[in-house]
């Protein structure tokens, strides 16, 4: 842990600071600013207070003209999800500060903030969370959403970085994630690469980050918290170049270090130079210098000069650069006291030593996913209003091969729904088929083609149904078997087409609640209970898909009536196996799985963690070995509840409706091309939360400087 910055306004705190060995009244060692040096003036201060601290993150960034602030701990040490703007004039100086309306969905106690340059994305941590949003500002600088996409694995400290439409997060425990940020503002999985503790074995603490010219660099900050004071501060910087599939290469240490041991200081790049700015030293307590060195093209660093000095001695303060101008926002005083001020300097404007750019990347490792292309698009079908299925999630849907076309049944849109509406992938036109006799009004339910006799199956769903239907294309029959599974919802069945029998697996019992999964079989006369020496954990919401290739039932994710899965189960008719693999995606229920011809393989796409604010739009797919991310240029918004099928005639997936905080009635198609294998990584995480593909866009995200240690 590391060294707690609080206001001396109460006596409780001033008590906490001497509990902890800190002192109020260290002397600043500074040097005397020079005439030569570039001048900070003072902005517009903030409408509150803001700091960053452990576990209590606060960060800033400068996003298409404007300044933003969110989060953070305001003077009484409280967490906030307030968002603050200001707009960037053309002198560097800043208009008034404004509260945007919508603020973060909840409120984090660490934050870090960073801009893409098209979106702005908030991570969060400490105490266990994993969220991260992004959103996209409007031209008056107002966010009228946070958007939240793929979480993290778990919730350490961290300092993060964007390059190259890549976001890096380094953690307190040394472990380095990466994910890539998609078209859509989306972020993919967040992959494990190599970590700092494969060359210091102290992981850092309290540390800056920032990317530039394909490198990835760490001030240290803090190599031992122990007790929660920070016991060795470092003067070390280390960097790892970046790969052309966004992993990183070896760690090495810059020699050139910094003047002072320092820690919880702010860090960013200007011009071709990693500056830090402010701190804590052990020995002389908080700093105003600004240090900052040349980064050369092999990533090696020059000699370190103090560029500047902060008009007062800052801590868990949040830096940002936007143009020549650099800001520094926020942060606690040697008086223990957090502030609500914000500088800037035109550090840019310096004469600066140049270093010769890097040349492009060249990959040195296969990419986990292929480029982009037109080949790899979801496209959304534009249908009007009148021939289209009213909003829904929850609904059932299949593909009829008998009849070529997708099948569509019930649902919820705020009561639950009867209709039978049928798709016609070659002309793109849904028609509403109003049968004489149907189901009753359901959603949760499971629905597949029994492909032997050509006839649709539905069986069960919410209030408590255990029923089974079949549908011929012109109207429902209920059919009588001896024998009936349980009523369940949110349970799934596919046609086992080697065997020639539909495969269910129970799921929730309204009822009854987890009532334990189980197997059955319908041979289109009767159902059989199949009783198998493993059974799944899940309970309910899992994905379902028959492998036809390898004749297996694939089911992967759902809960267990507490916490999300991220677990692959197999059945060949006999017997539940659990997987092993290297690669998964993340913990997730009410996602959309099928399998494709084309591939060979089974596709998973979206769903949602069982926090209701945490939706995916990724793209996965799976071989009996392993998982993989698929790439693509442009998807659906992050959704679950939705539902989709496979048209092997024409060879694309067809997904209609969902729910993302709103039931919907778009329909998108999907044609899938093969993948190649994703490499081997090691220590990849088996919970890695997923997200849709993405493909880079050429020339954003070269340089982040917007990062704030362990302060912020």
């Amino acid at each position: 842990m590391k060294k707690i910055y609080l206001s001396l306004m109460t006596a409780m705190v001033t008590i906490i600071l001497l509990a902890m060995g800190q002192s109020s009244n260290v002397p600043l060692a500074q040097a005397k600013p020079v005439a030569s040096e570039p001048p900070f003036n003072v902005a517009t201060s903030l409408p509150s207070p803001r700091a960053g601290m452990w576990w209590m993150g606060y960060f800033v960034t400068a996003h298409k003209g404007y300044l933003y602030t969110i989060g953070g701990v305001d003077g009484t040490i409280t967490s906030q999800n307030t968002v603050y703007y200001a707009p960037i004039k053309a002198d560097g100086s800043l208009g008034a500060w404004v509260t945007n309306s919508v603020q973060l969905p909840f409120t984090p106690v660490y934050v870090n903030i960073l801009s893409s340059g098209e979106y702005l994305y908030v991570l969060t941590g400490g105490n266990g969370a994993t969220s991260v949003y992004y959103a996209n500002p409007q031209a008056d600088g107002t966010i009228t959403t946070f958007t939240a996409t793929t979480f993290f694995p778990s919730g350490q400290a961290y300092g993060s970085a964007i390059y190259d439409n890549y976001i890096y997060r380094v953690e307190q425990t040394g472990a380095v994630r990466y994910a890539m940020i998609n078209a859509n503002g989306t972020v993919g999985s967040w992959l494990q690469t190599t970590a700092t503790t494969t060359l210091i074995s102290s992981p850092p603490l309290q540390h800056s980050v920032v990317a530039y010219n394909n490198y990835l660099y760490v001030a240290l900050g803090c190599l031992d918290s122990s007790g929660g004071v920070c016991h060795q501060d470092s003067n070390l910087v280390i960097y790892a170049p970046i790969n052309a599939d966004g992993s990183l290469g070896s760690w090495s240490q810059a020699t050139s270090v910094l003047p002072v041991n320092i820690y919880a200081a702010a860090a960013t790049v200007v011009n071709n130079e990693l500056c830090i700015i402010g701190g804590d030293t052990l020995a002389t307590g908080r700093r105003n210098e600004v240090y900052c060195s040349i980064m050369n093209a092999d990533g090696t660093l020059g000699t370190w000069q103090t560029r500047a000095h902060l008009p007062m001695a800052l801590a868990g303060h949040a830096v940002a650069t936007f143009g020549q101008y650099t800001y520094v926002v926020g942060g606690v005083n040697s008086a223990n006291v957090t502030v609500n001020t914000t500088y800037y300097t035109a550090l840019g404007d310096s004469t600066i030593p140049t270093s010769t750019p890097s040349p492009p990347k060249t990959p040195t490792s296969t990419p986990t996913s292929t480029p982009c292309s037109n080949t790899t698009a979801w496209k959304q079908v534009l249908t009007s209003i009148d021939n289209t299925p009213p909003e829904r999630s929850e609904h059932m849907m299949t593909y009829y091969q008998a009849q070529q076309h997708f099948v569509t049944f019930g649902g919820f849109n705020g009561s639950r729904l009867s209709d039978t509406w049928e798709y016609e992938p070659t002309s793109q036109k849904w028609a509403e088929n109003t049968v004489t006799s149907h189901p009753s009004a359901r959603s949760f339910g499971a629905m597949t083609e029994d492909k032997k006799r050509g006839v649709l199956v539905l069986f069960g769903g919410l209030d408590d149904f255990n029923d089974t239907w079949e549908y011929d294309g012109f109207n429902w029959t209920q059919k009588n078997p001896t024998h009936n599974p349980p009523a369940s919802s949110g349970h799934a069945m596919v046609y086992d087409d080697q065997r020639q029998v539909i495969v269910l697996v129970t799921g929730y019992h309204l009822g009854g609640g987890c009532q334990g999964v189980t197997t059955w079989e319908y041979n289109g006369g009767d159902w059989t209970q199949i009783t198998t020496a493993n059974v799944p954990t899940a309970q309910d919401q899992f994905m379902l898909a028959y492998d036809r290739q390898r004749s297996k039932v694939v089911l992967f994710g759902g809960h267990d009536c507490n916490t999300a899965l991220a677990e692959t189960w197999e059945y060949d008719g006999t017997n539940w196996i659990r997987k092993t693999n290297v690669h998964t995606p993340p913990k997730r229920i009410s996602g959309m799985m099928t399998y494709v011809d084309t591939l060979g393989k089974v596709v998973l796409f979206g769903g949602k963690e069982i926090d209701a604010s945490i939706y995916y739009n990724d793209m996965w797919q799976y071989d009996g070995q392993d998982w993989q991310t698929v790439n693509v240029c442009t998807a659906p918004s992050p959704r679950a509840l939705s539902a989709l099928g496979y048209d092997s005639m024409l060879g694309k997936i067809v997904m209609f409706g969902g729910y993302n905080g709103a039931n919907l009635n778009q329909t998108w198609e999907y044609a899938p091309i093969a993948l190649t294998p994703t490499p081997t990584l090691t220590n990849t995480p088996t919970n890695t939360p997923i997200a849709p593909t993405n493909t880079p866009v050429p020339g954003q995200n070269k340089i982040s400087g917007q990062i704030l240690n362990g302060l912020n």
